[in-house]
């Protein structure tokens, strides 16, 4: 996956005065959506809340070429299916263009408080939203990994399993979401038998063999036995006692566990400051 990073703002590709950069949905309302499966379509709702296009009546050509203008591309059948979603707009009537056929379909958008309503929130728009610009939008891929990257920030001890549980993905989905969005960092916590407990212990050995049984027991797939050979090589065994056993005599064994990742968003996916309301 090519990582995406937002482009700095040009002064002469400013965005439109009346743009609110941090009032939109609220973080967790918009990660019910994507889970909804709903992403493609609350994208394009909540920029246009950005924009201030509440209230106005709009067609699929008018918000199809409005969108584009400000570089989100969306064609016009992308956009009739947008506005035809009735959880987010309401049809308003027709209006005559001038030209021999049909006329064009007017729609509004749906109070975003009652978008909320609908995902069990008592609010809908918020000042507290995510720091989004129009590239944000600019795709569905491109708007869940900016969702995604603000509420790794807030919750960034979060397990792997945890985060593939609240996202409703697969587990190679969310690997492939997390690169992309975050530096990854392993968080592995090391117990060595000649440590200062273990070392100084009369009954160091078998304190620490006990301690390698119990982790065998508990959860073999997160530890791992590391041990040093006389040629001084570092090598990674499975956590099993027999094996710790053979090797206490010969050298230091220390037990590692794989502790939950750590996550640090990159620039281009996080907001200025982190008073986000909780994800």
């Amino acid at each position: 996956m090519e990582l995406y990073l937002s482009e700095p703002q040009k002064s002469s590709d400013s965005l439109p005065a009346d743009y609110r950069i941090n009032y939109g949905l609220s973080l967790s309302l918009v990660a019910c959506a994507i889970r909804a499966g709903m992403a493609s379509h609350v994208r394009i709702y909540d920029a246009m809340i950005r924009f201030g296009w509440c209230g106005l009546l709009l067609t699929a050509a008018e918000l199809a070429h409005d969108m584009s203008m400000w570089g989100i591309p969306l064609s016009p059948a992308q956009a009739q299916r947008v506005l035809t979603d009735k959880r987010l707009f309401t049809f308003e009537g027709e209006r005559k263009t001038g030209k021999r056929g049909r006329r064009a379909k007017l729609y509004r958008m749906v109070d975003p408080q009652q978008v909320g309503a609908l995902f069990g929130f008592p609010f809908g728009a918020v000042f507290e939203a995510a720091y989004l610009k129009p590239i944000d939008f600019s795709s569905v891929l491109h708007y869940k990994l900016a969702i995604l990257g603000r509420a790794v920030r807030v919750r960034n001890d979060d397990s792997r399993m945890t985060q593939v549980r609240t996202w409703e993905v697969s587990k190679q989905t969310m690997i492939r979401w997390t690169r992309a969005t975050c530096y990854v960092f392993p968080q592995i916590e090391r117990v060595s038998s000649d440590g200062d407990f273990y070392g100084e212990h009369p009954a160091g050995q078998d304190l620490f063999l006990l301690k390698v049984i119990e982790a065998a027991k508990a959860k073999p797939h997160k530890f791992w036995l590391e041990i040093v050979t006389k040629d001084g090589e570092i090598r990674n065994l499975p956590c099993s006692p027999t094996i710790a056993e053979r090797w206490l005599g010969k050298s230091p064994v220390t037990l590692c566990e794989q502790r939950t990742n750590y996550y640090a968003v990159r620039a281009a996916y996080r907001d200025p400051n982190l008073w986000n309301m909780p994800y």
